[in-house]
């Protein structure tokens, strides 16, 4: 089941949190994979990928900057690209790397996979402490039945959620601009246009791999066998050596 965020929490939030510190926001937060109704939306009348979730407290980002599509999936028609605008939209292309990663490593494995629609089970996990991304993924493969695209999407949205909450916070107490009023989409009340902003110059077309460990794995282009990753680096392997053991990875020019 996708998590969803208690009402108490849509209210502080649509009021900045005028009156709420961040301990108490942020239990709020660690609460937010309570049960709510199954929705009409979804199939089998089961929630789907940030159901109702994204309706309030992500309002801003729904369409936003270059790589910001909250609920409407890696679907062809909405897909990110280009340079994120700014530190928000960096963390939904991290969310869009993480949803196309779950994807293939799932098709490498034999299970079809669409990452930003799937249910899966829910877990609570302590955002006071700002869970890591080993804590997020262990916690998700164990509800989930171990390492598959449920406990995969389930990470990536957590650690989403996760990177993205310690943005916003810094926006409800005025230290950080989420710039809503210059890069929402013109569709959602705002006046960026991503076909004329978000331009990308055409590479070399060649197979897909992904890099890193979950929440934070993206893909990446291998030209031919000519990149590959070491950790959560890629290199030339004409220039650099992937070096070091299981515990730790380092790219260098000779190990």
């Amino acid at each position: 089941m996708k998590f969803q965020i208690p009402s108490v929490f849509f209210l502080a939030s649509a009021c900045k949190i005028a009156s709420a510190d961040f301990a108490t926001m942020s239990e709020l937060l660690q609460n937010s994979n309570v049960s709510k109704p199954t929705s009409s939306r979804s199939p089998m009348g089961q929630l789907r990928t940030f159901n109702g979730f994204e309706e309030t407290l992500l309002s801003d980002y729904l369409q936003y900057g270059c790589w910001c599509y909250i609920g409407t999936g890696n679907d062809g028609t909405h897909r990110g690209r280009s340079t994120p605008v700014n530190a928000f939209d960096k963390v939904c292309r991290q969310l869009a790397n993480g949803y196309e990663c779950a994807e293939i490593d799932s098709a490498q494995e034999g299970e079809t996979c669409v990452a930003s629609q799937l249910n899966y089970n829910k877990v609570f996990l302590n955002f006071v402490i700002n869970p890591s991304s080993d804590v997020i993924s262990d916690a998700c493969e164990a509800a989930n039945g171990g390492v598959n695209c449920a406990s995969r999407a389930c990470a990536v949205e957590l650690g989403f959620l996760r990177d993205w909450w310690v943005l916003q916070q810094q926006f409800f107490f005025g230290i950080l601009d989420n710039e809503a009023s210059t890069y929402k989409h013109k569709a959602f009340g705002g006046s960026f246009d991503p076909e004329e902003s978000c331009l990308t110059m055409r590479g070399e077309t060649s197979q897909k791999e992904c890099c890193g460990n979950y929440p934070l794995r993206f893909p990446f282009r291998n030209l031919g066998g000519s990149r590959s990753c070491c950790g959560d680096t890629t290199y030339w392997n004409e220039i650099h050596q992937c070096c070091g053991d299981s515990n730790h990875t380092y790219v260098g020019f000779g190990c």
